[in-house]
């Protein structure tokens, strides 16, 4: 689901490879092949050679696109390597040493990642964080490439980096990146380079180059959760436990830690979900809220060996959220996961809460603009109900071909608050069962946030 408060947070050019970074994993294995490979690196086209993973291990062109790249880079060889083949240690001047070409660069990241300090983990998102802000005033004189979205806010943002462009001062081009002079050209240069193409990325600026590749470390390097007697716990949360270090004093720097803690996909702590729960109940806060709501119910599902207290922690956190002061277009991110909070990473469903149900009935029923329900109010908060519902009064049907439309939503209303009088009295003793241990959780939630 497109969401403008989410896609703003980001330049236009990183959001794209953000989606591209979810397969960091992968490329790993693929590097370290060829470069482990005793018949030395191999010069046959990436395409041909990862023929036979499409099935198991791509999930779409824009992966196969990263793959490519990382495959074809990783047959330098300048690091000095360990008797395992891994770097000795991290080097931070490597990778963002304006000289360091683009393939060393890669492999940098590549290799790098089985060696980076968890302690830098603030240093690497404050890093993307200023290449960020300094890309969403210039763009690195770079025309957004026509292969991505086009979407309003692209076209607004880069409307007013031509203009800025032509209007700097000679002075105001001199800019201090990661503490290296770059002159930010007086006009468009080039088209931004294409995910796949690699002497695109060669002949790019070289922050952008920076961009790409800490974008790469940071989800290569993030540790993984093993399903099996919660292996790698340790690593996970002495990660997690440095994403906390950096600040959250105005939203772009929550939604670096966000990101940062959402690296690590498989486990949450206590501590995350308290520091969660301060974003979505502060409206200085939508785009790192958006973030945190819109994947809720997957940090639930997939947080394998998390505390059993963090199921009603996350209960909380999403009653807050949509009783709190967030804009309503960001609440509705939470309202659609609700379901999604009672599956497990296996076995049977977790219990209905009662107390969400009544919420969302209430939000959908009487809206607290004091405004009539219509099909934002159905589709948002009631069919959110009946999803979460062991047996809804119907089952949602608003998708294609479905009998649900705007234009006879006040019929499926109608339908709903008849059930909801039926059975108010029976959610209500429920959700008066269930308030001891919300309540509980959400003074946990408070004490944590508080250290």
């Amino acid at each position: 689901m497109y969401d403008p408060t989410v896609a703003s947070s980001i330049p236009p050019r990183v959001r794209a490879l953000a989606a591209l970074a979810l397969t960091t994993a992968i490329a790993t294995s693929v590097a370290w092949a060829v470069i482990q490979d005793p018949k030395g690196p191999q010069t046959s086209s990436a395409a041909a050679d990862l023929g036979d993973l499409d099935s198991a291990n791509l999930h779409g062109p824009l992966d196969r696109e990263r793959y490519e790249l990382l495959f074809r880079t990783s047959s330098a060889s300048f690091l000095s390597l360990g008797s395992a083949g891994k770097p000795r240690e991290f080097s931070w001047p490597v990778l963002t040493d304006p000289a360091t070409p683009f393939r060393e660069r890669v492999l940098a990241a590549r290799l790098g990642a089985h060696a980076f300090p968890f302690d830098d983990v603030p240093r690497l998102m404050q890093t993307l964080g200023a290449l960020r802000a300094e890309e969403r005033l210039h763009a690195w004189g770079l025309r957004p490439n026509p292969s991505g979205a086009l979407l309003p806010e692209v076209d607004a943002s880069w409307a007013e980096v031509v203009s800025r462009l032509h209007a700097w001062s000679e002075p105001e081009r001199s800019r201090t990146i990661l503490g290296h002079v770059w002159r930010a050209p007086e006009r468009v240069t080039a088209w931004a380079p294409r995910p796949n193409d690699l002497v695109e990325w060669e002949a790019a600026p070289w922050p952008l180059q920076v961009e790409f590749v800490l974008e790469d470390l940071l989800y290569g390097s993030a540790p993984k959760m093993g399903a099996s007697e919660c292996q790698g716990r340790e690593q996970c949360e002495a990660w997690l436990d440095s994403a906390l270090r950096l600040p959250c004093t105005t939203d772009d720097e929550a939604t670096l830690f966000v990101q940062a803690a959402r690296a690590v996909s498989h486990h949450v702590t206590e501590r995350v979900l308290a520091r969660y729960r301060t974003l979505v109940i502060d409206a200085r806060y939508p785009r790192s809220a958006s973030r945190i709501l819109q994947r809720l119910g997957e940090i639930s599902r997939l947080a394998l060996c998390a505390a059993p207290e963090t199921e009603a922690e996350f209960q909380v956190l999403l009653l807050d959220a949509l009783r709190g002061p967030l804009p309503e277009e960001v609440k509705r991110l939470g309202a659609y996961e609700t379901s999604h909070l009672r599956e497990g990473w296996e076995g049977p469903k977790r219990p209905q809460s009662a107390t969400l149900v009544l919420e969302l009935s209430r939000r959908g029923l009487d809206p607290p603009d004091g405004s009539a329900p219509g099909w934002h109010a159905l589709y948002v908060y009631l069919l959110s109900a009946c999803a979460a519902l062991d047996a809804p009064p119907f089952v949602p049907d608003a998708g294609m071909g479905g009998e649900m439309r705007p234009e006879n939503a006040s019929t499926w209303i109608a339908k709903y608050r008849t059930w909801f009088d039926a059975h108010r009295a029976e959610l209500e003793r429920a959700a008066e069962l269930e308030r001891p241990a919300l309540e509980a959780a959400r003074a946990r939630l408070v004490e944590l946030a508080s250290r």
